[in-house]
């Protein structure tokens, strides 16, 4: 299955996977030391799917989850194996505090 890819340099390939008025899903490869970095409104939320990447000195791993809310910035660069990252942004502004 082929997805249409847009390089941002040579060190990132990033396919749009899914987009709709509420989200945007994207899925990013980055080789060793590339930077991802987004400021999307409407919070941010990604997973590590192989490889490491590194935001603010904390290092995520395989399968490790960050999500930041709306306002933040995203960066993080690619560890020494790079990266494959699956990013979903736009949708926290339509999520609600819980009901307790």
């Amino acid at each position: 299955h082929s997805f249409p890819t847009r390089r941002s340099s040579d060190l990132v390939a990033t396919a749009k996977l899914h987009e709709d008025d509420r989200e945007i899903v994207t899925y990013s490869q980055l080789d060793a030391g590339a930077t991802l970095t987004s400021e999307a409104p409407g919070g941010i939320e990604l997973l590590v799917v192989e490889g490491s990447a590194i935001r603010d000195g904390e290092m995520l791993a395989r399968h490790d989850w960050l999500r930041l809310p709306e306002g933040h910035r995203l960066s993080v660069a690619a560890g020494d194996g790079g990266a494959k990252i699956w990013m979903k942004t736009g949708h926290l502004r339509f999520a609600g505090a819980p009901r307790v």
